[in-house]
């Protein structure tokens, strides 16, 4: 059996009151997403002449034509312009895996915390 609730005079079972709500919020975000609204893929051209605009869609259909067949994304040709504005020091030098012993090797402060750390492992396991 389910509770009902007295409204206007009507019994309204409860499982009816639950479709309702969630009908209601749903419906309300549905009509107020506005369908689907196109962005433009690409920002406008602001070309001088049509034969500039032309020269440049071919250009940006070339070089997305060169990046599907080398299996990269658009994306890719950010990462130069986010890297060039690092530090050269920090270009300069190679990638490397920060692992505990290499950092602990290097810092005698970091090697205490990490056998402070490992023995309150060790002691939080045995207890």
């Amino acid at each position: 059996m389910t509770a009902t609730y007295n409204i206007f005079g009507a019994k309204v079972g409860s499982h009816y009151l639950a479709m309702l709500t969630l009908g209601t919020i749903f419906g309300t975000a549905y009509t107020f997403s506005g369908g689907s609204s196109k962005i433009p893929a690409t920002p406008p051209l602001n070309a001088s002449s049509s034969d500039e605009a032309d020269f440049i869609k071919k250009f940006l259909e070339n070089a997305e034509a060169v990046l599907a067949f080398l299996g990269l994304t658009s994306a890719v040709l950010a990462a130069p312009a986010i890297e060039a504005a690092a530090p050269v020091e920090a270009r300069a030098q190679p990638r490397r895996e920060f692992k505990r012993e290499t950092v602990a090797a290097e810092s005698p402060e970091l090697a205490q915390v990490n056998a402070r750390e490992s023995e309150f492992i060790a002691s939080s396991q045995a207890g």
